[in-house]
């Protein structure tokens, strides 16, 4: 080999391996950003690759520590709400520093509490409600000694005292002066859950009755307010004892209620229309509880019923009594007397005796709380035995208040000049027990006038009356009649009016007849108003002073002198024939 062909190996050796610097550069740094590259990838992925357990390292610890959190905040609740029902604090439900006299806004029966009250409303307390800041009501204590031994708190639902039973439902708690099984008494302390009742649209009904008197548990009522009360809630009335196997006959386990009504002011800041309404309303349930419905009886029908008694306060003779009363009923046309004894008749057999009594005759005594089952505007003659007015207190007046609040009407009482003779000075107090249990005597002049009275008064006492007439082509320019009429109820006018009639009429027996009509149209319209406020009646009396017109309105004759009268104008025969109206002069 040649020299030549040497240095031409060497110049491609050269060549191959050693490249001009520039071009070398350019080599190197495009070698180097590969090389990057590629450790940037390698790196990527292996860190990919070691993110789970990356993160499980690094979550591990966060979820305990919430874990830890969790539990620690649960412990912290528990021992809240232990902590709760520790300090729910039971206080006597009879406060001894308010049994002498009640204080404005409470009393001294859970005396630390207030009532919600609006004006003319029932005055309530009612848990849990924003009032009791979301609390409900628990008692303890069944003692029927002292009332001072039972007791009540007011505790959240979700930390109720220690070992206490929560009890479904409604409850409605009553506060009483006296005892349930007097029925005046039990029926003042009841008719406010029914004015509750009616607040709340009559969606409620109790699921049970908490009683109590003087602080004390009470467990019973009179089986006539029991019947009432089952009547108008239409559910039967569980009175709670507090003996079911919930308590298993511990005294110191308190009972919670899901949801409780108290009332301890009776019919106290009741306005007189609330009260009426009340009443209506179980009269209305009553009746429809016992399928007892209205009757039609003719308008001049007088219904008087004597309710009598056996024993303390009952007539010495009765018959007698009754023989005064029956003959001036016979004196007056429709009346009808019926005698009945309360103890002999059932819940339902007197609300059917009530409801055809007009006059309720009966000597004062629980037996007359019947009143409130009668019509409204129904009348109550009451007899007393001697000595009540000077010491029976205001005791005496209860059923004259019963007649006010009911809507009906007190016609007095007759009280007993002539009784037992007391070994004490008559306006002794320790004569009052011997007077209570006397019996009545009678006077016949005084009661035959007393009943002639009360029985011409509602004989009178009409709910609706009218009066019709017109003169005969008074208006001179177009000869038109003017018709005038009123209505008046009970005397007092309630509808008036005085109207040009819109024909000229041929005959002063056509210029009346048009006036009845008008006169019949506004009585039907006005009966239908009365009987919507409750006051019943079955015909309206209405009086013409044209003999030709009531006679024309009665019969459908035909005569030449009337034959020019409009046909609409007879419909006054119709309503007269069907009983709605009677046209009288």
């Amino acid at each position: 080999m040649n020299k030549s062909t040497l240095q031409s190996q060497d110049c491609f050796k050269y060549n191959e391996i050693s490249l001009p610097k520039s071009k070398y550069k350019v080599l190197r740094r495009r070698s180097l950003i590969y090389l990057s590259a590629s450790s940037i990838v390698l790196f990527g992925f292996f860190q990919i690759t070691s993110l789970p357990n990356f993160m499980y390292q690094w979550q591990e610890p966060a979820l305990n520590s919430s874990l830890l959190d969790v539990l620690h905040c649960r412990k912290e609740l528990k021992s809240l709400s232990s902590k709760l029902r520790e300090s729910v604090t039971f206080l006597p439900l009879k406060d001894l520093r308010f049994t002498s006299s009640a204080t404005k806004g409470h009393t001294w029966f859970m005396s630390s509490l207030y009532d919600t009250h609006e004006e003319g409303e029932v005055q309530y307390q009612h848990f849990p409600s924003k009032a009791s800041r979301g609390k409900i009501l628990c008692l303890k204590g069944r003692n029927k000694h002292d009332g001072s031994w039972n007791s009540y708190a007011l505790a959240l639902p979700e930390a109720l005292p220690q070992n206490a039973t929560l009890m479904k439902g409604i409850t409605f708690v009553s506060y009483n002066h006296y005892d349930y099984s007097n029925i005046w008494h039990g029926l003042s302390a009841m008719m406010p859950f029914v004015a509750w009742h009616i607040k709340k649209g009559c969606m409620v009904r109790p699921k049970r009755w908490i009683l109590y008197h003087w602080g004390e548990l009470r467990t019973d009522m009179s089986p006539w307010l029991r019947a009432l009360l089952a009547a108008t809630f239409n559910t039967k009335i569980y009175i709670e004892n507090f003996e079911g196997k919930e308590f298993d006959g511990d005294d110191t386990t308190p009972a919670c209620f899901e949801e409780t009504v108290v009332m301890r002011h009776n019919e106290g800041g009741m306005s007189r229309e609330k009260r009426m309404e009340v009443y209506d309303l179980m009269r209305c349930k009553s009746r429809m509880y016992c399928n007892v419905s209205s009757e039609e009886t003719p308008s001049r029908t007088i219904r008087m019923t004597m309710l009598m008694r056996n024993g303390a306060r009952s007539f010495k003779n009765s018959s007698a009594v009754v023989d005064i009363f029956g003959k001036e009923c016979k004196k007056v046309e429709g009346c009808r007397l019926m005698v009945a004894y309360s103890h002999n008749l059932t819940f339902c057999e007197q609300v059917k005796v009530m409801s055809l009594t007009d006059i309720l005759i009966s000597p004062h005594g629980a037996q007359l709380s019947n009143m409130v089952l009668m019509d409204r505007n129904s009348s109550v003659m009451e007899f007393f035995p001697k000595g009540w007015l000077e010491l029976a207190g205001v005791g005496q007046f209860v059923y004259h208040w019963l007649a006010s609040w009911s809507g009906m009407k007190h016609e007095g009482a007759w009280r007993d000049p002539v009784g037992d003779r007391c070994p004490y000075p008559e306006d002794d107090h320790r004569c009052m027990p011997l007077f209570k249990n006397s019996r009545i005597g009678h006077n016949e002049s005084h009661f035959s006038e007393w009943v002639r009275h009360v029985l011409s008064e509602d004989n009178d006492s009409q709910p609706l009356v009218g009066f019709v007439d017109s003169d005969y082509a008074r208006n001179l320019d177009i000869r038109k009649s003017l018709t005038r009429l009123v209505f008046t109820t009970f005397g007092t006018a309630i509808s008036w009016k005085s109207v040009l009639q819109s024909v000229v009429d041929l005959s002063t027996t056509e210029d009346e007849y048009i006036a009845v009509t008008e006169g019949i149209k506004e009585a039907l319209w006005l009966k239908g108003m009365i009987t919507e406020l409750g006051l019943k009646k079955e015909m309206v009396e209405v009086h013409c002073d044209n003999q030709s017109t009531i006679h024309l309105s009665k019969h459908q004759i035909f005569h030449e002198r009337s034959k020019h009268i409009d046909v609409k104008l007879h419909i006054v025969r119709d309503i007269i024939a069907k009983g709605e109206v009677k046209v009288e002069k």
